[in-house]
């Protein structure tokens, strides 16, 4: 009898576990970047900060930025060295217009990026931007 009992206990509380995660994820939004497990992880609130895009914050915690809803952080290609590196990629569907995006990113800080400059002219030439950055 006690070992029936504890039976039903042990069961009873699996439910219980199972019903919660289970509504926990209902109250999560359908996008695809909620719905996937890793990418959530980075995303600070479920909340769109902009129509579209969740906040993100790297698990380096050296820069937080937009994420599209519709997209997802690949975890196979994550990699990260405590606070000085990260990087990964994601991709993102947009399924209004029938095109796929891919994106590669990538976070540096050692002595080796110390010298922003020279980095910051190289990618204003090759993404054709003529504008100003801001340093926080």
């Amino acid at each position: 009898m006690k070992k029936m009992r504890f039976f039903l206990k042990g069961r009873f509380i699996c439910s219980l576990i199972i019903l919660l995660i289970a509504c926990e994820r209902e109250n999560l939004p359908g996008t695809r970047a909620y719905q996937d497990e890793f990418t959530r992880e980075f995303l600070q609130s479920p909340e769109e900060i902009e129509e579209g895009f969740y906040q993100f914050k790297s698990k380096t915690e050296g820069y937080t930025m937009w994420f599209p809803k519709d997209a997802k952080v690949s975890e196979a290609g994550f990699e990260s060295n405590q606070d000085v590196f990260e990087t990964f990629s994601f991709g993102e569907q947009v399924k209004k217009e029938n095109l796929s995006f891919y994106y590669k990113i990538t976070y540096n800080q050692n002595v080796l990026t110390d010298d922003s400059e020279i980095y910051l002219e190289s990618l204003s030439s090759y993404a054709g931007f003529d504008g100003n950055y801001e340093t926080f």
